[in-house]
This record gives C-alpha cells, structure tokens and sequence, in this order.
C-alpha cells in the first residue's frame, strides 16, 4: 500500500470498521497512534487498544463464570440444530455465483432439473446453460499483437480497473448498436469483430462477458451511424485493468518497454475521447468489504493516468473526456433510493463528492491542453443482474446515451474520402 492509499484511509478513519482497523494494525499497515493522530474516535481508540493487548497476551478475554441460581432452574428446551441453506435456496438468495453455480453442475453436485423444480427463473436456467457449454475468448494479446489503429477514426481508450465492467459496458453498447440499426459493419479488424459479436453473443443470452483474459488488451475497428445516417469511424481500445495498475505502480513515466510501447501505440494523429470507467461497487464497499482492502484507489489511480496522457500529450488530441459511472443501479439503490432527479445529475453528483479532487484534475488539463476538450458525467448500468453474472433483463438506456455523446464527440464521414469535426 503506497502512501496516497495510506493517507485516505487515515482521513477517513472514523467511517472504517474497527474490524477493519485491526486488521490494518495486526498486518502491520498502521500503527495505532497513526490512528489517534487523525483524530479516531475514543470509543474506537479503546477497542483497538484492547484488541492489540489480547494479541499481545497482555490481555485474556474473561472467561464466563458459571454461578448457581438460588433457585432450581428448568432445563432450557432442546434447539433445533440449524440447517445449512441447499444449494437452490443460495441460489435464489443470490448467495452463489454464475461461476459457482457452473462448478457446482459440472461437479454433478446439482442438476438442471434441481434448477427448474426448485423454482428458478426459467431465463437464468437458460443463461446457466449457455455459459455451462460456452467457449470463452481465450487469445492472449500484446500491444504488439494488435493490428495498427487506422489513420481517420477516432480513438476511444476504456480506462478502467480490473473488474469495473468495461468489457460489460461495450458490449451493452454494441448491442444497442445492432439492436437500433446504429452499428455499421466493418472488416478493417476481423479479430476485433469476433471479439465484438462474442460480447453481443453473451448478453442475448443473458450473461454479462467474462471480460479480458488477464493481461491481454483488445482492438476494435468499427462505426456509427447518426440520425442523419453519416458514418462515425472509431478505434476502441480496451485496455486490461491490471495493466493500468502496472502503469501506475511503475510510474507514468517509466522507459520501460512496456510503458513505452503502449504510449507508441496510442500516440498518432486521430482525434480522441478517453473513457474513465468508475466502479461504484468498489467506491461504496471499499472501507467494508476485505475484498477491496488492497485494492488501488479509483481517484489516485485515474489521477496518475490522466497524467500519463498529458504529458505524452495525448490530450492535445482529445476532444471528450467521459467520467462513466458504471454499475448505476448499485448507486441508486445505496444513495438515491428515492430521488427522482436525472441519472445524469446524479452521476455528477457522486463525482463531484467522491471524486473531487479527480475532476479538479482534468479541468486543470484541460487549460494546460491545445485543444479545450469537454468533461462529461454518464450513468451506466446493464439491466436487471443476479448472480453476479446472470442478466435478466437488458435495458439500452444508458448505453443510448453512451453511444450518442460518441457520436456527438466524433469525426464524421461526408462524401467519401472529406473529414470534418463536429463541434
């Protein structure tokens, strides 16, 4: 943990578990007197004192003292031992994973008839068995594997950490595409486009993409059309998660080859619009959830990123930043249960309180850049999910508004071979 991740979580002490304090300390992240230092509440301070001391021996729970009642007691009535939960019932509680559940069929520990007589969803048994016999995108791609982004498109680079659901973001985005007679078809990149129908592939059946292999990074050469019919051309470039952190752990400025061959890669003529993918679940979980104890932090990271293209002045090329705040209907559900306002202004509303010091990033790039480039706030989210992996219900919404600022933000095509921008 470096120090900026160090820094947040000692500001916002007080809205941390004390389990989760303790668990800093006993890993010998922080000590306690850091704590006290920023101000940890009393009740918290004693209780991690006190945690400290049984770790320590110094200290021993008290042990529960037996004592005789004065008067004969009856004998408690015999509990009921519980029942650990079937496997159906922690399926329908959402308890197990699409991947769980996969393990657990192939394992012949449950079977589809189970699935159907134990009342799931006939359109989750049917996503259950597409992704029980399905093939996933398995390729490994280097930068260097990928075929050169064609000159006269616009570039658009999905930023995001592991598992903030870009991947789940195009594809929602190509469904709509098709679905709308939006998508125009391209064969400058066939790998891309098979990696494109794959994404659709899942969500009409119901299952959001596996995502990336580990590592491996995707080019998609596609196009648009407007209202208009006017054809938008467009790179896509989706970028693996964890090789943005190996970009912030290495340094933005590092000559490694790696660093050097994705700046190389990107680094060309065409206008661009970089899209920051915000995992909501991560921001809302991570003072609560172990799983993302660990983890790098939205803002620090996007702000060492943004960075990275201002100084190798990727930025003087951009005309759109788009801040997407993906997995909305967790926001909604966690904030604004109740509120009525546009989601859009919602979004803007959690960036401007979570990511503050992000957005104050990029506006200030923004002067520093040639081009005035314009900062947008998006919703996102897929539809109806259970099971971590099991869409029940596709809505297009925000992915029509995703796929409409795209065209808004990008060249045109007018009488062939002549390229103008809109602005």
């Amino acid at each position: 943990m470096d120090r900026h991740e160090k820094q947040i979580i000692l500001l916002n002490c007080n809205d941390i578990p004390v389990e989760a304090l303790d668990q800093y300390i006993s890993n010998r992240v922080f000590e306690i007197k850091e704590f006290e230092s920023h101000r940890l509440s009393a009740d918290k301070l004693k209780e991690l004192r006190r945690l400290a001391d049984i770790r320590s021996g110094v200290l021993q729970d008290e042990p529960t003292v037996a004592t005789l009642s004065a008067t004969p007691a009856l004998p408690d009535k015999p509990k009921a031992t519980p029942v650990a939960p079937t496997p159906i019932e922690k399926i329908l509680n959402g308890e197990l994973s699409l991947q769980e559940i996969d393990f657990l069929l192939k394992e012949r520990k449950l079977s589809f008839e189970d699935l159907e007589t134990g009342g799931v969803l006939q359109k989750a048994i049917n996503s259950i068995k597409y992704f029980n016999t399905k093939k996933g995108i398995s390729k490994f791609y280097n930068i260097t594997d990928l075929a050169p982004m064609e000159e006269g498109r616009t570039d658009v680079y999905m930023v995001g950490m592991a598992a903030s659901g870009k991947s789940t973001m195009l594809a929602g985005m190509f469904k709509y595409a098709d679905d709308n007679a939006v998508f125009i078809p391209d064969t400058y990149n066939q790998e891309g486009n098979t990696y494109m129908g794959q994404l659709k592939r899942d969500l009409d059946y119901g299952v959001l993409p596996m995502g990336t292999v580990k590592g491996s990074y995707n080019y998609i050469a596609t196009s648009f059309k407007d209202q208009k019919g006017t054809k938008h051309p467009f790179n896509i470039v989706e970028v693996p998660g964890e090789n943005y952190a190996r970009m912030f752990s290495e340094g933005i400025k590092s000559e490694t080859e790696y660093i050097k061959g994705f700046v190389n890669y990107i680094k060309n003529k065409n206008k661009k619009i970089l899209v920051f993918v915000i995992d909501v679940i991560a921001e809302i979980e991570k003072f609560t959830n172990p799983e993302h104890f660990n983890a790098l932090d939205q803002s620090i990271a996007y702000n060492n990123i943004l960075a990275m293209f201002r100084d190798h002045r990727i930025l003087d090329r951009t005309d759109a930043i788009y801040f997407v705040v993906n997995k909305f209907d967790a926001l909604k559900k966690d904030r604004y249960l109740f509120d009525e306002r546009p989601d859009e202004e919602l979004a803007l509303e959690f960036l401007e309180q979570n990511f503050s010091s992000l957005l104050a990033a990029c506006k200030d790039a923004r002067e520093r850049a040639r081009n005035k480039f314009k900062i947008k706030a998006l919703p996102f989210s897929i539809g109806d999910v259970v099971n971590e992996k099991i869409l029940l219900e596709y809505k297009g919404d925000h992915a029509k508004v995703l796929v409409n600022n795209l065209l808004e933000d990008s060249f045109v095509v007018s009488g062939g071979a002549f390229w103008k921008f809109r602005f």
